[in-house]
């Protein structure tokens, strides 16, 4: 094993006993018992995938890892505030901890397994593509910080993130009023179906473009607090928290990255208190009618923030605390694991339908009514959705058999490793910078987490990257050249 990974887990170590001293400060034995519990369980699978070459292996693992670790002493710790002990009987106990996780736990020894046995076959072979991205640092290892190498022209980055931010900001607005991207709720119809372009545009490809200018700057304190503040107003105007955790994904990575712990504190705290107001954004904008959500949007950004300010609950040190598993919950809590532990998977879609919907949504659509009634006991109404990420699909079909975790692995794997593969290739063949495609899949496997398997906003990319990886390379100088002659 690797110094540096050897190095990790023993400040890891020493990082999880001083928790545990501070739950028993506090009296909290069971939960302690809870939390050792999930980490026996979960760690196997993290430093198998540590000890490999894969990116997403290794981001999907962590991410696993460490969403669990923290949220299970958070959900006993706040144990009152679990409002669903009517359908989902949870008496918080260790063992119950892992009664749920155990499928969680064979998921990821399984991916590392596979991961390594697919990577053999010649159309997954990356090794070459693999070895040429670790180049970049001296160690062999994916270290980030190997590919933050400063930009030849910073300042120019700069102004054009903050011209980005100026013009899309009245944009941002603009829907806001008319309702379009809204999470939720039905938008307006627009020619051209520039609800759904706008919606996209708004929520994926400017936070995107918005961290490349980001990541192609000298990361200063200023432009990280502006970007921050930017995301606050996109969640507001869009009423999700999952836009501002995406506008600031790159730049906690960037300070983490380049040790500006002061950087991270600052806005990893910012990005909390931000997430805090933008969850309690929905009390004031919607409403619901006829079993329909609709929103209110005649009041302004500005206002809003101060009527939340003025609430009281972000003053609520409780509550802050719930807005930090909120926060994970977006992409993985161990609430949403309960919920899923008593989900049966036949009476929706069954088993294979989840492992369908891996691959891609549309191919196994499930009934949203049916859905909630497993989920939460009771249908929401028509326009919201209510579920947990990647591993609460684990969960819910080994309810049904642990056949289906095992078919869930080789599934999962063989998209991972297309992704890697397609990916690398496509920046090898066109001679582009390195760091981006590092950033890309981590981001796209992220996406992968998150969204449940093959969603548009993952499976685009995907499939626009194994077409350029196949296909011969595309230069547009002899197209042009060839146009012109034509």
């Amino acid at each position: 094993m690797k110094m540096k990974t050897v190095n990790a887990l023993i400040f890891l170590f020493f990082l999880l006993c001083l928790i545990s001293i501070i739950l028993s400060i506090y009296g909290e034995y069971q939960t302690i018992l809870a939390f050792w519990t999930a980490i026996i369980l979960l760690l196997p699978g993290l430093i198998l995938a540590l000890r490999s070459k894969f990116i997403s292996l290794k981001v999907l693992s962590s991410i696993s890892f460490f969403t669990q670790t923290i949220t299970v002493p958070i959900f006993f710790v706040l144990r009152s505030e679990f409002l669903w002990q009517n359908v989902k009987p949870f008496e918080f106990k260790a063992i119950e901890v892992a009664k749920i996780l155990w499928p969680v736990s064979l998921l990821l020894v399984l991916l590392a397994l596979f991961f390594n046995i697919l990577s053999h076959i010649r159309i997954f072979n990356i090794r070459g593509s693999v070895q040429n991205l670790q180049n970049f640092d001296q160690n062999g290892s994916y270290s980030i910080r190997a590919f933050l190498k400063p930009s030849m022209h910073p300042v120019i980055y700069s102004i054009l993130m903050l011209i980005t931010i100026a013009i899309v900001i009245p944009l941002n607005l603009w829907m806001f009023e008319k309702g379009i991207g809204l999470t939720g709720i039905e938008p307006p119809r627009l020619p051209y179906r520039l609800s759904g372009i706008l919606t996209y545009f708004a929520k994926y490809v400017i936070p995107l473009t918005l961290g490349f200018f980001y990541y192609k700057t000298r990361h200063g304190f200023f432009l990280s607090i502006f970007l921050l503040a930017y995301g606050l107003i996109l969640g507001f105007c869009t009423t999700s928290k999952g836009v501002l955790l995406l506008t600031m994904f790159p730049v906690l990575i960037i300070a983490f990255s380049e040790k500006k712990y002061r950087l991270l504190a600052i806005v990893g705290l910012g990005t909390l208190v931000a997430y805090a107001f933008i969850s309690q954004v929905r009390d004031f904008v919607f409403t619901v009618t006829d079993n329909k959500s609709a929103a209110i949007t005649n009041r302004s950004i500005i206002d809003l923030f101060f009527a939340i300010a003025n609430g009281g609950k972000i003053k609520d040190l409780s509550f802050v605390l719930s807005m930090a598993a909120g926060i994970l919950n977006r992409i993985e809590g161990f609430e949403n694991l309960v919920m899923a532990h008593y989900y049966d998977p036949n009476a929706v879609s069954g088993a294979f339908g989840f492992i369908i919907r891996l691959i891609w949504g549309p191919l196994a659509p499930i009934n949203a009514d049916l859905h909630h009634i497993q989920w939460l006991g009771h249908v929401l109404p028509l326009g919201f959705f209510n579920g947990g990420a990647l591993l609460s699909t684990i969960v819910i079909i080994s309810n049904d058999s642990i056949f289906w975790i095992v078919l869930a692995a080789i599934v999962i794997a063989f998209i991972l490793l297309t992704l890697e593969k397609s990916m690398l290739l496509v920046f090898e063949k066109y001679s582009l910078p390195k760091a981006i495609g590092f950033f890309i899949i981590i981001i796209l496997t992220t996406t992968f987490f998150v969204e449940n398997g093959g969603s548009v906003i993952f499976a685009m990319p995907l499939l626009a990257a194994l077409i350029l990886s196949l296909l011969p390379r595309i230069r547009i100088s002899q197209m042009v050249s060839w146009f012109v002659e034509r």
